[in-house]
């Protein structure tokens, strides 16, 4: 733990939008490391979009690496009631949720103990968790879990994601996360999620801010004309 980060280089995974793989350091979302994504926006779906667009990565990832990889999702006590992700509306996001394997546990140690133990595993392609409290609580124990999550996923070349339900980001200040997103639903027009991006905090320490549109069909996301 206190070697810290390794600087090696690693595969990343382009998000097709180059103003933000620029963003991300020229290639696009680095695998094997551990990014936060946050739902910044107000609406009755609570966490729709933070979940959509992580779903929307996943599938790239799967594209990029290896389509017979699983995804493990892991859900804590407060999420046990909606937790279950529909098969349908995973297939109209373009993911196969034969590729998912999902978990529920009682607290959000068990969350991060689940994540570290299947971020060492390398059969896997990516490990998600949904934390239940809404605010991040960066403290001294934290720091370190996150720190050995980011050094698991490092030795594994497995990326993990961390959602939260957080209107308010202004306190998001911790700089362990590989990436932080910020997630904002649009109004879409036809069948397609559309979403305001904003990156938050990048390795590189740039920022950005898109509306985008994700493709199913193309497995792609495009800037909003």
């Amino acid at each position: 733990m206190e070697r810290g980060y390794s600087n090696k280089e690693r595969a990343a995974v382009s998000t097709g939008v180059e103003k933000l793989d620029n963003c991300l350091g020229g290639k696009g979302l680095r695998l094997g490391r551990v990014h936060e994504i946050i739902n910044t926006g107000s609406t009755d779906a609570k966490d729709a979009s933070s979940l959509g667009f992580a779903v929307a990565l996943l599938v790239r990832i799967l594209n990029v690496t290896n389509y017979n990889k699983r995804v493990l999702w892991c859900s804590g006590k407060k999420k046990v009631l909606n937790s279950q992700l529909s098969a349908t509306g995973l297939y109209w996001l373009g993911f196969d949720p034969n590729q998912l394997i999902q978990a529920n546990v009682l607290s959000e140690m068990d969350q991060y103990w689940v994540m570290e133990e299947c971020l060492k595993c390398s059969e896997l392609a990516a490990v998600v968790i949904e934390l239940a409290h809404a605010k991040p609580q960066f403290n001294n124990r934290e720091s370190i879990v996150w720190r050995r999550l980011q050094l698991a996923a490092e030795s594994s070349g497995v990326t993990g994601f961390v959602l939260r339900s957080c209107a308010n980001i202004m306190e998001t200040t911790s700089s362990i996360p590989e990436s932080r997103w910020g997630v904002k639903p649009i109004p879409s027009n036809d069948w397609r999620p559309m979403w305001k991006l904003e990156l938050l905090k990048s390795r590189n320490g740039r920022h950005a801010l898109v509306n985008v549109v994700w493709d199913p069909a193309t497995s792609s996301f495009s800037l909003l004309s």
